[in-house]
């Protein structure tokens, strides 16, 4: 049975969840309006095909912009060749722009939207199961720059999110796993029961919990944006593994993905949480388990000076105070301030100790 999750920000947006929903995209668009589809390669071969069947039998007007897959994309050059697409297909303030694809389509789609005209609606349909409980939801997009992940972005709410677990057939194990972390990150910040789906469970794309999961994230997410949509408060949890996350994945020059990256992230906070008398041994076990877990890929070598020469342009630092996110307990974190050249002897903790 498909689901509608009611996101109520300042632009108030529903979610619907489910499988071979792709129809619910007729309550936003019309034959009226210009629709302006962001994808990739890989996404054009799988899934496109099947989505943009409905708009031709509506008659529909679209047109697609085609990205080659993986971070390297989510960049201002991209930006730049996208948008004067968008100006060359006459798209205006009363189109639609659709992000079909993962993390990078829906960020860098979200911040296209953001800027042209000053503003264009845009409807999210992530296609990974890491997009759908992550960036699809809260209003977040950006791209990278040399420097640094995210440093460039906007908050730009969307019209809607369509998400349609089909797709997740056809991820890899290792980009399911990669999504994994994600979820496992809303365990260990609000849930101690949906932690332990994933500890007691061998929890994969086939399970009859995919659903379930994917709305409880959803949910977790959705709660927190409402209370603080422009990361001043407690959205700040969500950033828990992201610190040192975002620095590993600079580091190994996104070889390791966003998900993996944020669950290394986690490892190491949760042993520095334990350094300093926070979470207990039997916890810090636990979570290092299901880390392990499911983390189905070979690491690269990377450099600890790297990590955190990316971590200290983190876009958290205010005034010289970087905000870390550190478990008190699984299901509780907190947010702690860390002065920056507090920053290398808490990694290293968090890296030394086991």
């Amino acid at each position: 049975m498909n689901k509608i999750i009611e996101i109520n920000v300042s632009e108030s947006y529903k979610v619907y969840l489910g499988y071979e929903n792709y129809k619910e995209i007729l309550n936003y668009i019309d034959d009226k309006k210009k629709i302006f589809i962001i994808t990739d390669e890989n996404l054009k071969k799988l899934h496109l095909k099947e989505f943009t069947k409905i708009l031709d039998d509506e008659r529909i007007n679209y047109s697609n912009f085609i990205l080659k897959p993986g971070e390297d994309s989510k960049s201002l050059k991209s930006v730049e060749r996208i948008m004067n697409s968008m100006a060359e297909q006459k798209m205006s303030r009363s189109d639609i722009v659709i992000a079909f694809g993962g993390g990078v389509v829906g960020d860098i789609a979200g911040f296209c939207a953001s800027i042209y005209q000053r503003g264009i609606e845009y409807i999210q349909i992530p296609t990974t199961l890491l997009a759908a409980v992550d960036s699809s939801v809260g209003g977040k997009t950006a791209v990278n720059l040399e420097s640094g992940k995210n440093l460039v972005g906007s908050f730009k709410q969307p019209l809607s999110v369509i998400c349609n677990l089909d797709t997740f057939k056809t991820l890899s194990k290792e980009e399911f796993n990669n999504g994994v972390y994600e979820c496992i990150k809303y365990g260990i910040i609000f849930d101690r029961d949906y932690f332990d789906i994933f500890l007691q469970e061998d929890f994969d794309v086939n399970s009859n919990r995919l659903m379930e999961v994917v709305e409880s994230a959803i949910t977790f997410k959705s709660k927190v944006v409402i209370e603080d949509e422009f990361d001043f408060g407690k959205r700040r949890l969500l950033n828990l593994g992201h610190t040192f996350g975002h620095g590993i994945e600079q580091a190994s020059a996104y070889k390791i993905k966003h998900g993996f990256a944020v669950g290394l992230g986690m490892e190491i906070v949760s042993k520095i949480s334990y350094s300093l008398n926070g979470i207990s041994k039997e916890e810090l076990d636990e979570i290092l388990s299901v880390m392990k877990k499911y983390r189905n890929i070979k690491l690269p070598t990377i450099s600890p000076q790297d990590i955190l020469s990316y971590a200290l342009v983190d876009k958290k630092i205010y005034g010289g105070v970087i905000n870390m996110i550190i478990p008190k307990s699984i299901g509780e974190c907190e947010i702690i301030e860390v002065e920056l050249d507090k920053l290398k002897e808490l990694y290293y903790l968090g890296t030394n100790n086991s």
